[in-house]
């Protein structure tokens, strides 16, 4: 492996190196997905942002700024 090769960010799991789009929408998604909603004591509960948070998914998949 060559000094470039050390500086790619990899899959932990794979060693692939990763997707840099990934590397930037990765951690946005994540805190969206994760303000859904989750599991307490077993039972599922809708986050309070629920909506908006769709929403917003719905923005990044469709790469626009419109509400619709």
């Amino acid at each position: 492996m060559s000094d470039s090769d050390s500086d790619v960010p990899r899959d932990p799991v794979t060693h692939r190196p990763l997707n840099p789009r990934r590397i930037l929408f990765e951690p946005v998604i994540g805190r969206v997905v994760d303000a859904l909603g989750g599991y307490e004591a077993g039972v599922y509960r809708m986050g309070d942002e629920a909506s908006g948070c769709l929403e917003d998914l719905k923005k990044l998949w469709r790469k626009d700024d419109d509400d619709d």
